[in-house]
């Protein structure tokens, strides 16, 4: 699965690596999770890439109100297409969610422990999401949210969790999904798991166990906080 991740290049890393001609304002996220907003990139109408903020957890038309998505913070793979939830989104909204890391647990003497995953360098990613526009009845505004994609974890993960976020880990496997869904097309499932191997980790601070703990210390190796792991 995936439940919380961080979003902190800056917005012309942004811009550069998924070609986009504005980014809004972004400020660096180091405990994002589920309900809370972060960035999406998705194709407007005449193809063009667009960024802009949305609500973690897919919010479907028919959904009553905005606690409808806190159930919908993941999409399985296998089975996004048929989910009433999900696949009006996968076929005709899909997007980007930039990222540069994600957090997972390892359950160890009773307690959980947060490992942090990421490509070398920590270098700017996406994961594969859909994206939905959802009528709040009781603000009277339009809500933008979206979901991640999950698959069954490989040996990069897997004696953390049974399940992995999708990673497109190169502009060719993000313009990939994009086109999977576009007008005209026929639909085109989700690409595989990155390759073994793509994906660093270390464990971090419990800290970020709680949602609403944010900063650069929770980025910081747990050997150097002086705790053995």
């Amino acid at each position: 699965m995936c439940g919380r991740l961080t979003l902190t290049s800056s917005a012309s890393e942004i811009a550069q690596l998924f070609r986009l001609a504005h980014v809004p304002d972004v400020q660096p996220r180091f405990n994002l999770a589920p309900t809370q907003s972060s960035l999406i990139v998705h194709e407007d109408e005449a193809g063009a890439r667009l960024a802009e903020p949305a609500r973690w957890g897919l919010l479907p038309h028919w959904a009553k109100d905005a606690n409808f998505g806190s159930k919908t913070f993941n999409a399985r793979s296998e089975t996004v297409a048929e989910k009433p939830s999900f696949r009006s989104a996968y076929r005709k909204r899909r997007c980007l969610v930039p990222s540069n890391g994600f957090y997972e647990w390892e359950k160890r003497g009773g307690k959980k422990w947060p490992w942090y995953f990421h490509l070398p360098d920590q270098r700017l990613f996406a994961f594969a999401g859909l994206w939905e526009s959802w009528q709040d009845p009781e603000q009277e505004k339009e809500v933008r949210s979206f979901t991640i994609l999950t698959l069954p974890a490989h040996a990069d993960l897997e004696r953390l969790h049974h399940r992995m976020p999708l990673i497109l880990e190169t502009p060719e496997r993000q313009e990939q999904w994009l086109a999977g869904a576009r007008p005209g097309q026929e639909v085109q499932p989700p690409p595989p798991a990155q390759p073994v191997g793509t994906l660093d980790a270390y464990p971090v601070d419990p800290r970020v166990n709680r949602a609403g703990v944010e900063g650069p210390e929770c980025l910081e190796p747990l050997a150097q906080q002086g705790d053995l792991f």
